[in-house]
């Protein structure tokens, strides 16, 4: 399973994590971003923004951040999400919203929050979206 090649990386920092816990035997989504870091020192409230919105929305079963530690290269920061169904990851995308908004409720707050965090990124990312079948697991 995809979890499982998360071992061959570390947590970039320690931004939040967020353990899978279901005893469902069903199938579940797994969404996963690759963002590129921009590597200039700036950008900074990732882990508080993880705290108010990621860790809380009821939606996303699991949440794990990584970084790659080896090589060259380890500007690629992944991040895995799981859902019970695709419906939800819109669901959550309008629940994120609305735990943003209650976070930071002004909004010349929240958009200066937003941009300084975003600076951490280069605005390159990739979207993949796999299903697991956990009837075909060992």
């Amino acid at each position: 399973m995809i979890l499982c090649t998360l071992t061959k990386y570390i947590h970039s920092q320690n931004v939040g994590d967020k353990e899978l816990n279901t005893t469902s035997k069903g199938p579940m989504i797994v969404y996963t971003r690759i963002s590129q870091l921009s590597m200039n020192g700036q950008g900074k409230g990732l882990k508080e923004f993880n705290e108010k919105v990621i860790l809380k929305n009821p939606y996303i079963k699991a949440y794990h951040p990584s970084r790659h530690a080896w090589g060259a290269d380890s500007k690629d920061f992944r991040e895995v999400f799981m859902y019970d169904s695709f419906s939800d990851i819109e669901k959550s995308a309008d629940t994120n919203d609305e735990l943003i908004k209650a976070a930071w409720p002004d909004e010349k707050v929240r958009k200066a929050f937003m941009d300084e965090m975003n600076k951490a990124f280069t605005g390159l990312h990739g979207d993949y979206i796999y299903h697991n079948e956990p009837t075909m697991s060992k």
